[in-house]
């Protein structure tokens, strides 16, 4: 799944690119690349909504989120209250921001959440990541990726994102490219 380069037009709403709202879903080597909103509201990448379980986001990259003027904050990746019991794994996701007051972070995991949320194998761009994510080590996009301004969301022969992910080929075991991914898996879409 690519999602590349969309601008979004809203009066009030959240733009949640991909919004997960039943159990046992697995979402694997996904880019999100670019998602703008102009208006009010805020815009969200990936989003495990209220009362969903035991979901999975592995090896995604997302890259430039950008909120409208909205109070509200925009994320890249956002666990809502109310869900559990879903991990996120050897995802890339560097430069959430919004235009408004409401703030922005690369991963959230809202107040209330209920049984174990896992963040894991994952980087970020802030270097205070929202509520409940743990150790999320803070990078640029240039520290990882060849040239994500131009979608090139490979790694870097230098990047700290190689073998840095979890190995998951109990769960999947090919990139976006069909490349056989051999443990530990590099973090991101791409092996």
């Amino acid at each position: 799944l690519v999602f590349n380069d969309e601008t979004f037009t809203t009066t009030s709403s959240v733009v949640g690119i991909l919004d997960i709202e039943g159990n046992r879903n697995l979402i694997t080597n996904c880019i999100f690349r670019g998602a703008n909103t102009t208006g009010k509201g805020p815009t969200i990448g990936i989003s495990l909504e209220q009362d969903v379980s035991d979901n999975q986001v592995l090896h995604c990259d997302v890259y430039r989120i950008r909120g409208g003027t909205s109070t509200a904050s925009s994320r890249g990746i956002i666990v809502r209250a109310g869900s559990g019991d879903n991990r996120v794994s050897g995802c890339a996701t560097l430069e959430t921001a919004t235009s408004g007051s409401g703030g922005a972070s690369d991963y959230f995991v809202g107040a209330g959440v209920v049984k174990e949320t896992t963040i894991d194998h994952c980087f970020a761009s802030d270097t205070t990541p929202g509520n409940g994510t743990g150790n999320v080590p803070s990078l640029t996009a240039s520290q990882i990726w060849n040239n994500a301004a131009s979608n090139d969301f490979r790694l870097q022969k230098t990047s700290l994102a190689l073998n840095a992910g979890d190995k998951l080929g109990v769960v999947f075991s090919t990139d976006i490219t069909r490349t056989a991914r051999l443990g530990p898996f590099d973090v991101g879409a791409y092996e």
